[in-house]
Order: C-alpha cells, then structure tokens, then sequence
C-alpha cells in the first residue's frame, strides 16, 4: 500500500475532517509546519512515533513559507493527498503545458489566480463552514476539472476552473 491509500484511507476512517495523519503510524496526533532547518518549508511532526515530513502549509500559519492555493488547500483540508500527489501534479502539469503555453490568456489568468487565491483560501480557513466548501470545491469543481484534464478536454478544464475563481471571489473578496 501506497503512501496516496494510506492517506486515502486514514480520510475515509476520519470522515474527511481535515486532520493529517502520520503516514508511518497513522497518527492524528500530528504538528504542522515545524520549519527545515534552513526555516524555509513548512514540515509535519509526528507526537507518537516521532517521524518528520514534507506538509501543505496553510496560508493562515504565519510559521509557514510554502504557497498554499485553493487545490492544494482543498485537497489537504479532505486528506486526499500531498504536495507531490497525482491531483497535484496533474493540476500543474496542465498550467505550465496547457494553460500557460497554449491559451492566449493564460499568462493574465494565473497572475489574477496567484494574486487572489492566497486571500481566498485565508477566508475559507476562516470559515466555519471550512469542510462544506472545501468538499463543495472537490466535487463541483476540481473533481471535474482533474476528469476533464484525463480526458483532454482542456476547454473545459479552463472553463471550470475559472467559474470556479470567479465564484469564489465573489463571495470572498468583497
């Protein structure tokens, strides 16, 4: 089993309630990003068997370096993966190769996204509702983007995404 099953599972045995599990013990008795050495990653802390990795930093912890953006959050807030985990990647590779190689706009898109995501996911943090709208984003919108991306349907890829910012700032960013 893989450490993706591992942490697949630990979500469905917690419900999907945003906690980070050891993925050597299983544990949710677990500290976020403790920094590197060099202070410039956030890193996971395992209380019970001591063990350290790479985490998501959230936006919201000042101790924390990384960038954390709407798919990352959402995914780490639903324990579906980490930073290098197929959802991920496969978001990624479709901004640096599709996106910002193939559509006109794209450059302009992802510079409105970098500025405004980061705020976004601060008031989703914030949010009591915090699970409902991260589950919401998964299922309604990402979920379907990362099918859209296997099937090569780049057009909608775009087309879902940027609904999905554009909804989000009008909630958020008033």
């Amino acid at each position: 089993m893989g450490l993706g099953d591992f942490i697949k599972g630990a979500a469905k045995i917690v419900g999907g309630v945003g906690g980070i599990a050891c993925p050597k013990c299983g544990s949710f008795n677990v500290d976020r990003c403790k920094e590197d050495k060099d202070g410039t990653k956030g890193r996971c802390f395992c209380n019970d068997c001591f063990t350290e990795w790479k985490c998501i930093a959230r936006s919201t912890d000042p101790k924390c370096k990384d960038d954390c953006y709407i798919t990352t959050a959402t995914l780490t807030a639903l324990n579906k993966c980490d930073d290098k985990c197929y959802e991920l990647e496969t978001f990624r590779w479709y901004r640096d190769n599709i996106l910002l190689k193939e559509e006109p706009d794209g450059k302009a898109l992802v510079e409105e996204y970098y500025k405004t995501a980061p705020l976004i996911v601060e008031k989703i943090e914030n949010s009591p509702e915090r699970e409902k709208v991260y589950k919401h984003l998964w299922e309604h919108y990402l979920k379907p983007c990362l099918e859209a991306i296997e099937k090569r349907e780049y057009k909608k890829v775009k087309e879902l995404y940027v609904s999905m910012v554009r909804n989000l700032q009008k909630k958020y960013l008033k």
